[in-house]
């Protein structure tokens, strides 16, 4: 098959009027693919000039697309061959959940981070409902307030198993996933959940808001592979500052023959 030919059925032009960034796009277009079978490991992805034409982008656009592709581990450039699906390139249910300090980073925003506080506590009743940690478990409590250009952007509260202790600066102002994994805690069960709720007083004075504003809340609750929760994560996004965007392509349905009975 020839690469405009692979190009033309595996790839489709992207939306240029979206919130979301045109590389971005192309990054979803490529883990669809993946996760539908559409690109297999080991198969070299068509030419610069070739996917340029199809999503219709600068080459410095689809440059940045791909260089987060092989920060991903999803392609690899081999020289004299052309850049190839990673042999265990694997696209899953986590794939999109990055660090806001990493998604910042790839929109080249400039994050910063100031620790609201950290503290030990022991998990009462309340805590346990909401969390999942068990009655009597000792966790930390890490607040802190993320900023993207100096703007407020969202409040970040982690109830976190106490044995990440103790914590760097460099894991609290970056990544607290990073951080996570470093310690050898890795996510094999992620449940989200995304809410509208007013803000409080604590929160709005954090992210220069009115009390009782609407904002939303997002909450993670993370377990390991042997379903043990070691993070419970919640956050609260400013209401004008943040937007959330996503890209999702629906699978591919079959041609159905015209004039088919039923």
């Amino acid at each position: 098959m020839r690469a405009a030919e692979a190009a033309d059925g595996i790839f489709a032009a992207i939306d240029a009027k979206s919130a979301v960034p045109l590389y971005l796009q192309i990054v979803a277009q490529v883990e669809s693919a993946l996760r539908e079978g559409r690109l297999a490991p080991g198969v070299t992805i068509p030419t610069e000039p070739v996917l340029c034409a199809r999503f219709d982008v600068s080459r410095k656009t689809l440059r940045r697309a791909t260089d987060h592709l092989v920060s991903l581990g999803l392609i690899r450039r081999i020289h004299g061959v052309g850049t190839v699906v990673t042999d265990d390139a694997q696209v899953d249910g986590l794939s999109d959940m990055r660090s806001l300090h990493d998604k910042l980073i790839s929109m080249r925003k400039t994050p910063e981070t100031r620790l609201i506080s950290q503290e030990k506590m022991v998990v009462d009743q309340e805590i346990s409902s909401r969390t999942g940690f068990a009655v009597g478990e000792e966790v930390v409590l890490l607040k802190r307030l993320r900023l993207s250009d100096h703007a407020p952007l969202a409040v970040l509260e982690n109830v976190v198993v106490s044995n990440v202790l103790p914590l760097k600066e460099e894991d609290i102002s970056q990544s607290f996933l990073a951080a996570l994994k470093r310690r050898g805690f890795n996510a094999h069960l992620i449940r989200r959940q995304i809410e509208a709720v007013a803000a409080t007083p604590e929160i709005a004075v954090n992210l220069l808001i009115e009390t009782g504003t609407p904002i939303l809340r997002e909450s993670q609750r993370a377990s390991d592979v042997e379903g043990r929760i070691f993070n419970f994560a919640t956050n609260y996004y400013h209401p004008e500052n943040y937007l959330m965007a996503n890209v999702e392509f629906a699978p591919r349905m079959e041609e159905q023959p015209v004039g088919g009975g039923q």
